[in-house]
């Protein structure tokens, strides 16, 4: 595989060895114009153009890496969370996240000056837990987040029995995701802070999920990012959530559209179909109900199909990385090798029954 280092030098049409120096100078501390200034004969005599467009590059692939870390984040699963989004005079705005992702309850408590509602805030936290038996606290990173998390320490403390644990979350881009058309779609009734609450609670659950109904950029992936090429940039980080999303695979009962369309094959439009019929129709059952799906056609199908999973379904194979193409040969391996692999009725676990080689 081609280094960065080669890949950059082959652009500028100058040698490998000029391009490490330059990095090493960088890394060091130096400055652009000093380099070009200053330190020519370590370079080969790269100028100021050349050795921006490097730093620029380089740059873009550390943002890169530093997104592709935060989509790939392990996610906490299938459990029921609090989100909380802190702030000090405004309150504390929580919202109640059941363990499928589903928004049920939300309120705002202020146990920070100027109010100092400590012992009531602490009480309606306990009452939400209680009702909703929720496992995890979410607490947003902003203003006033000690605060929170000494306020769910507290709360911890007095009451053991409810299990609680609390987590730190990174709630960059939140406030852009609340009052994003996304939002609105999803919950037109609700404020824009209690949807900010909403995707900091369900990026604890599935960061991947939650975080792609984000532009990449406004998540915060490195400082002075808007001071390279925003094209580039921009190209870069789409292809990286691209390759996240179809590499993990997209669960497409629980799916959302923002979700949906990142997967290879599949636009906005065929998304939100999906969507719609299986809102319309109930959960799919096999990958071949896709085709039933308004204007996704077979060359979508063929694109998406090995990239949607459908777990607990009438196939094993629908919950895997195979393709609908390769299950006559998956079929003659495990002929081949003595191993059971067939196609279990709806009311049994597939995911259960799946033979460890898948």
């Amino acid at each position: 595989m081609i280094s960065i280092h080669q890949r950059i030098a082959d652009e500028l049409k100058v040698a490998v060895g000029q391009v490490e120096a330059a990095v090493t100078l960088l890394d060091e501390g130096a400055t652009v114009p000093f380099i070009s200034r200053y330190r020519k004969e370590v370079t080969g005599g790269l100028d100021d153009t050349q050795l921006r467009d490097r730093a620029e590059d380089d740059a873009i692939v550390v943002f890169a890496r530093n997104l592709k870390d935060l989509l790939l984040a392990a996610p906490v699963g299938q459990k029921t969370a609090i989100g909380l989004d802190p702030g000090l005079r405004t309150g504390v705005k929580i919202a109640v996240i059941d363990n499928t992702g589903q928004f049920v309850d939300s309120t705002a408590i202020f146990p920070h000056a100027p109010r100092n509602q400590w012992d009531a805030s602490i009480a309606v936290l306990a009452k939400l837990a209680t009702r909703y038996k929720v496992e995890l606290l979410a607490i947003g990173n902003g203003t006033a987040s000690r605060e929170t998390d000494k306020l769910c320490s507290e709360l911890i403390k007095r009451h053991p029995e409810l299990k609680l644990q609390k987590v730190m979350v990174s709630e960059a881009g939140a406030s852009v995701y609340s009052a994003s058309e996304t939002a609105a779609g999803e919950f037109p009734d609700l404020d824009v802070t209690i949807r900010g609450a909403i995707s900091i609670g369900r990026r604890l659950q599935d960061p991947l999920a939650e975080l792609v109904k984000i532009e990449p950029k406004s998540i915060g992936v490195g400082q002075y990012q808007h001071d390279v090429n925003q094209l580039q940039f921009a190209r870069k980080l789409d292809a990286v959530v691209e390759d996240c999303v179809n590499g993990v695979g997209v669960d497409i009962n629980t799916a959302s559209a923002s979700l949906l369309h990142r997967v290879a094959g599949i636009n906005q439009t065929v998304a939100e179909n999906i969507v719609e019929y299986r809102n319309r129709e109930g959960r799919y059952r096999n990958r071949k109900i896709l085709k039933a799906v308004p204007r996704l056609g077979n060359k979508a199908y063929e694109q998406a199909a090995g990239f949607l999973r459908i777990h607990n379904g009438e196939n094993p194979l629908d919950a895997s990385a195979v393709h609908p193409e390769s299950y006559s040969v998956v079929k003659k391996i495990s002929e081949h090798t003595r191993t059971d692999w067939c196609i279990y009725p709806p009311s049994t676990t597939a995911s259960s029954k799946i033979p460890m080689m898948w």
